[in-house]
C-alpha cells in the first residue's frame, strides 16, 4: 500500500493539474479578440461545477432540491482522462505517457486507502 504522503501528494498534482487544465480548456475558446471564457462553454470543470435546483411551493414554504445535472459524470469522466480541447492531435502522446499514469497512480491510491479503511484489523 502507498504511503498516505505519497498519496496525498499524487492526488494533490492530480487536483491541481486537472483544474488548471479545464480552466485552459474553457480559455482556449476562440473569440473576436484572441482567446475568451464562452458563455455556453461546456468545459469539464463547468460540467462539474454546475447545479440544477428543482423548486416548489408548498403550503408549508418552499421546496427545493439541489441535484447535479447528468452532465456531471462526462465531465468527471473527461478529467480523469485528461479530455481537454488543447491535447488533442499531437499532444496525444503526453497524454498517454504522462497523465494517464498520473491518473491511475491517483485512482490505485484512493482505492488502497478504501481498502485500508474498511479492512477488518485483528
Amino acid at each position: 500500500m502507498l504511503p498516505a504522503k505519497y498519496i496525498a501528494l499524487l492526488f494533490f498534482l492530480f487536483a491541481v493539474m486537472a483544474i488548471f487544465g479545464s480552466i485552459l480548456s474553457g480559455a482556449a475558446v476562440s473569440g473576436e479578440s484572441g482567446y475568451l471564457i464562452g458563455e455556453g462553454d461546456t468545459t469539464p470543470l463547468n460540467k462539474i461545477m454546475f447545479w440544477q435546483t428543482i423548486a416548489s411551493e408548498e403550503n408549508w414554504g418552499f421546496f427545493e432540491v439541489v441535484g447535479a445535472v447528468p452532465g456531471f459524470f462526462q465531465g468527471l469522466f473527461d478529467l480523469i482522462f485528461w479530455n481537454f480541447s488543447y491535447l488533442d492531435g499531437d499532444m496525444g502522446i503526453f497524454k498517454v505517457i504522462v497523465l494517464f499514469p498520473l491518473s491511475a497512480l491517483v485512482v490505485y491510491g484512493l482505492i488502497m486507502t478504501l481498502v485500508g479503511i474498511f479492512q477488518k484489523s485483528v
